[in-house]
């Protein structure tokens, strides 16, 4: 089996964590509803609602980067492993620092298909920040509909679990698809640049890719550092696979 072949058969197994970072997600989700049934029953309204409920999701982006730096720390270590095998060479992982701070500070390519390669991208953290901050406002605003119809607690209590439960949630693995291969293909790339034995070039692989004519014309292309990398939609499943070009 090729590097190739065997980088494809591990993003099958990359896939299996975005389970891992929807709990993530729908565990801070829980906490918000809570806090709004909470907030309900005391009548809260206005700004001091939005607040609070911002403040219940707040800790969603630190504890969404921690996670995401044991995946990338995970994924640096299995390239590193699999491309010394097959290149017979020593390649080193990337340490858990560097990888928190490039997850936290890397824009990903997410809107470069949609709105052209001056649209203004976002980093992991203002993904998470952003989604965070959205999710509380919207259930925000469905208890204050629901205070100027004066409808009974039961139902206030009822609409923000349909929203939380239903669209937020699906909304959530959406991101934790999304924000997984970003990991992935970040964690390899940066261990790629890490070790000079090895020239910066990586291919574009759609093998789990069936939806997006962009991908599908990108795949098995060389890229290099700087190259916009997947995922460069929402729900993007293409990776990143080490080219394995030595320098001379």
């Amino acid at each position: 089996m090729s590097m190739a072949d065997d980088f494809r058969k591990h993003h099958i197994f990359v896939q299996r964590l975005k389970g891992t970072q929807t709990e993530v997600i729908t565990a801070q989700l829980e906490k918000l509803k809570k806090t709004a049934f909470a907030e309900t029953m005391m009548g809260t309204q206005g700004k001091a609602l939005n607040d609070i409920l911002r403040d219940s999701m707040a800790p969603l982006t630190d504890v969404a980067i921690q996670s995401s730096t044991d995946i990338a720390e995970y994924e640096s270590s299995f390239t590193a492993k699999l491309m010394s095998k097959h290149l017979d060479v020593g390649i080193q992982p990337v340490d858990a620092a560097s990888l928190e701070k490039s997850l936290r500070t890397t824009n990903m390519s997410i809107n470069a298909r949609d709105k052209g390669a001056d649209a203004p991208k976002k980093s992991l953290k203002t993904a998470y920040d952003q989604y965070a901050r959205r999710k509380a406002d919207e259930v925000a605003q469905v208890i204050k509909d629901a205070q100027i119809a004066d409808k009974p607690l039961h139902e206030i209590r009822d609409s923000i679990s349909s929203l939380i439960d239903g669209l937020h949630t699906a909304q959530a693995k959406s991101l934790a698809r999304t924000t997984i291969n970003f990991v992935a293909a970040l964690a390899r790339t940066e261990t790629i640049q890490e070790n000079k034995v090895v020239d910066n070039s990586w291919i574009w692989d759609a093998t789990l890719e069936n939806s997006c004519g962009e991908c599908e014309q990108n795949d098995g292309q060389v890229f290099d550092e700087g190259d916009e990398e997947p995922p460069i939609h929402w729900g993007c499943n293409c990776s990143v696979i080490p080219s394995g070009n030595m320098n001379e």
